[in-house]
């Protein structure tokens, strides 16, 4: 598959146009982690508008393999780099590199959420307990790691986690996207497992370099997506570039 658009054509419409809200189900990975600052700037895409407020706390990567949705099943790969302050509305986390293997998702995150939302290919095969997920584009792999689950799964809901920890904002197109999301399911203790050969940081940050401090299984969970917040953004803020999906 090799595919490239521009999401404001219209000539180039997805299969399926989903507005928010939407709810989802499935299962996925979290792994907190921290990184250098400096290689986050490298391999992150954080918009070069927003760097001077970018604060490196925790970093977040997320696999997530979405079992329903309103556009079908689908999986990502997420990198959280931590905070970024934006203007009028303060300092939020924000998602600055995602991969999905789905054409509607990549056309409708961009459109409701502004999620920066790129094309690849993912496989993801068990060896008992333990899952190996790998991610590529453009005929090669570029993110691969192993996770294995251990002990027992507790309950999780995150209306119990305070909405600041809740609260995106993704920058696309000169618009500022804020959302709260909210949802539902299980978590479980993991064992994360990267190799030098991992991660092409030119296409994700490499964990291997980070010092991964938990890493959780989450199973049977339900999320809500909501409208979005959408505000105009000053056009000295960096935009980012057209969608190119390319597999």
């Amino acid at each position: 598959m090799n595919d490239t658009w521009d999401i404001s054509h219209e000539s180039r419409a997805p299969g399926k146009v989903a507005p928010a809200p939407w709810s989802l189900t499935g299962q996925g990975h979290i792994i907190l982690s921290f990184g250098k600052k400096k290689a986050n700037l490298r391999s992150a895409e954080i918009p070069t508008g927003l760097i001077p407020s970018y604060l490196n706390l925790i970093n977040v990567s997320m696999f997530v393999d979405y079992q329903s949705s309103p556009v079908g099943p689908y999986r990502e790969l997420l990198f959280i780099p931590g905070f970024l302050n934006f203007p009028e509305v303060g300092r939020h986390l924000s998602i600055t590199k995602i991969y999905v293997d789905s054409v509607d998702s990549t056309w409708n995150g961009r459109r409701n959420w502004g999620i920066p939302k790129e094309m690849a290919s993912f496989s993801l095969t068990r060896n008992g307990s333990e899952e190996t997920v790998t991610v590529a584009s453009k005929a090669s792999s570029f993110a691969s790691y192993r996770l294995k689950p251990f002990g027992p799964k507790i309950p999780l809901h995150l209306g119990l986690v305070s909405p600041y920890f809740r609260t995106f904002g993704e920058l696309l197109h000169q618009m500022l996207y804020l959302y709260t999301f909210s949802g539902k399911g299980r978590i479980q203790l993991a064992k994360f497992d990267a190799t030098p050969t991992s991660f092409d940081q030119e296409r994700f940050p490499d964990l291997f370099d980070h010092a991964v401090v938990l890493a959780l299984k989450v199973t049977d969970f339900q999320l809500r997506f909501p409208m979005s917040r959408v505000i105009k953004q000053v056009a000295t803020m960096e935009n980012r570039s057209p969608i190119a999906a390319k597999i």
